[in-house]
Protein backbone atom coordinates (compact mmCIF):
# COMPACT_ATOMS: atom_id res chain seq x y z
CA UNK A 1 0.00 0.00 0.00
CA UNK A 2 1.11 3.48 -0.77
CA UNK A 3 -0.58 6.17 1.29
CA UNK A 4 -3.48 3.86 2.13
CA UNK A 5 -4.10 2.90 -1.50
CA UNK A 6 -3.78 -0.61 -2.85
CA UNK A 7 -1.22 -0.86 -5.65
CA UNK A 8 -2.98 -3.77 -7.35
CA UNK A 9 -6.10 -5.69 -6.44
CA UNK A 10 -6.23 -9.37 -7.40
CA UNK A 11 -9.36 -10.43 -9.21
CA UNK A 12 -9.20 -14.03 -7.97
CA UNK A 13 -7.43 -16.24 -5.45
CA UNK A 14 -5.29 -17.66 -8.25
CA UNK A 15 -4.13 -14.18 -9.22
CA UNK A 16 -3.32 -13.40 -5.59
CA UNK A 17 -1.26 -16.57 -5.13
CA UNK A 18 0.67 -15.99 -8.34
CA UNK A 19 1.34 -12.37 -7.39
CA UNK A 20 2.75 -13.40 -4.02
CA UNK A 21 4.90 -16.09 -5.65
CA UNK A 22 6.12 -13.57 -8.20
CA UNK A 23 7.09 -11.19 -5.42
CA UNK A 24 9.11 -13.89 -3.65
CA UNK A 25 10.72 -14.90 -6.95
CA UNK A 26 11.65 -11.36 -8.05
CA UNK A 27 13.04 -10.42 -4.64
CA UNK A 28 14.89 -13.76 -4.25
CA UNK A 29 13.30 -14.27 -0.84
CA UNK A 30 12.75 -17.69 0.76
CA UNK A 31 9.17 -18.82 1.28
CA UNK A 32 7.77 -18.56 4.82
CA UNK A 33 8.31 -21.77 6.80
CA UNK A 34 4.60 -22.31 7.38
CA UNK A 35 3.85 -22.18 3.62
CA UNK A 36 7.08 -23.62 2.24
CA UNK A 37 5.78 -27.02 1.08
CA UNK A 38 2.61 -25.57 -0.47
CA UNK A 39 4.51 -22.83 -2.30
CA UNK A 40 7.10 -25.34 -3.57
CA UNK A 41 4.32 -27.61 -4.84
CA UNK A 42 2.74 -24.71 -6.74
CA UNK A 43 6.15 -23.70 -8.09
CA UNK A 44 6.91 -27.23 -9.30
CA UNK A 45 3.51 -28.41 -10.58
CA UNK A 46 1.69 -25.23 -11.63
CA UNK A 47 4.54 -23.02 -12.79
CA UNK A 48 6.62 -26.04 -13.97
CA UNK A 49 9.72 -24.43 -12.52
CA UNK A 50 12.69 -26.44 -11.27
CA UNK A 51 13.34 -26.46 -7.56
CA UNK A 52 16.64 -27.11 -5.81
CA UNK A 53 17.40 -30.53 -4.28
CA UNK A 54 17.28 -29.03 -0.76
CA UNK A 55 13.82 -27.66 -1.47
CA UNK A 56 12.76 -31.00 -2.99
CA UNK A 57 13.39 -32.62 0.40
CA UNK A 58 11.07 -30.06 2.02
CA UNK A 59 8.44 -30.71 -0.66
CA UNK A 60 8.61 -34.48 -0.19
CA UNK A 61 8.32 -34.07 3.59
CA UNK A 62 5.26 -31.83 3.15
CA UNK A 63 3.62 -34.35 0.81
CA UNK A 64 4.31 -37.15 3.29
CA UNK A 65 2.83 -35.12 6.17
CA UNK A 66 -0.27 -34.34 4.10
CA UNK A 67 -0.68 -38.01 3.18
CA UNK A 68 -0.45 -39.05 6.83
CA UNK A 69 -2.91 -36.35 7.87
CA UNK A 70 -5.48 -37.43 5.27
CA UNK A 71 -5.05 -41.22 5.56
CA UNK A 72 -8.69 -41.88 6.50
CA UNK A 73 -10.09 -40.60 3.19
CA UNK A 74 -10.93 -42.58 0.03
CA UNK A 75 -8.49 -40.65 -2.17
CA UNK A 76 -5.14 -42.27 -2.98
CA UNK A 77 -2.89 -39.44 -1.82
CA UNK A 78 0.30 -41.49 -2.22
CA UNK A 79 -0.06 -41.40 -6.03
CA UNK A 80 -1.82 -38.04 -6.28
CA UNK A 81 1.41 -36.02 -6.36
CA UNK A 82 3.33 -38.20 -8.82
Amino acid sequence: MVRDKVLYKAESMVDAILMVMGLYYCCSMPYPTSLNAAMLYIQKEVLEDDIHSKDMDVLQKGIKELSEFLKGSNIDFENLFE
